[in-house]
């Protein structure tokens, strides 16, 4: 891998009341064969144990802040990077200890693109006896995981989008996505497993219609800004 490259990663965790799970996707980062340079975990008012579990960690760098949801949460580790590259990682999930690695020699290899996402493999948190014959069939798929837990990117590229929008509740990165589409960022995907996706009770729908209007008002967001650049 070429000098140029291992000029620093920065990885984001934001976390809420995320006791349960939270100490293994700090593990998976900070086990990475590639070492990231930065791990900050953004505590977004966690009212359970996942303060003093995050503290636990002298590799990371510890932030709390009152509760903003999860956009204002990355965007506060956002400003705070150094590293020439960023990814991220919900606290309920979990990397492929070689991800970073194989990621920082794609981006060696294939210097066009901006950033590269990975392959993805989903889990169910619940007793083996529960799971049923459609979950089981669903976590032996190994899907391409275009959101922001397998994704390596360039700060320069990142930052020419912009951070998250704070006002969205739920579509955060598809939002953030589409604004990189439509201004020409350049995605790779890498042929490999770089993430595991935990599907748990918290998870697993739509809370609120609310969150469903966020989806409407992003994708008209993006209509929007293609019409005005003559894409439409």
């Amino acid at each position: 891998m070429r000098n140029n490259m291992t000029s620093g990663i920065s990885v984001i965790i934001p976390v809420f009341n995320s006791e349960r799970f939270v100490a293994e996707a700090i593990d998976s980062v900070v086990n990475q064969t590639f070492k990231p340079n930065q791990i900050f975990l953004v505590d977004d008012g966690s009212t359970d144990g996942s303060a003093t579990i995050m503290k636990s960690y002298p590799e990371a760098i510890y932030h709390y802040k009152e509760n903003g949801g999860a956009c204002s949460a990355l965007n506060v580790g956002l400003k705070q990077v150094t590293g020439k590259f960023i990814a991220f990682l919900d606290s309920d999930d979990y990397w492929e200890l070689d991800k970073l690695g194989l990621q920082m020699q794609f981006l060696s290899d294939n210097p066009q693109y901006d950033g590269v996402f990975g392959n993805h493999k989903r889990f169910y948190e619940k007793p083996q006896s529960e799971i049923t014959d459609g979950e089981l069939v669903d976590s032996k798929k190994v899907l391409p995981a275009r959101f922001k837990g397998s994704l390596l990117i360039k700060k320069d590229s990142f930052f020419k989008v912009g951070l998250f929008d704070e006002t969205i509740k739920m579509g955060d990165f598809l939002d953030w996505y589409r604004r990189a589409m439509d201004i020409g960022i350049q995605f790779g995907m890498l042929n490999k497993i770089v993430l595991q996706r935990r599907i748990h009770d918290a998870n697993t729908s739509l809370k609120d219609k609310g969150e469903i209007k966020d989806y409407v008002k992003l994708l008209k967001a993006s209509m929007d800004r293609r019409r005005k650049a003559g894409n439409l």
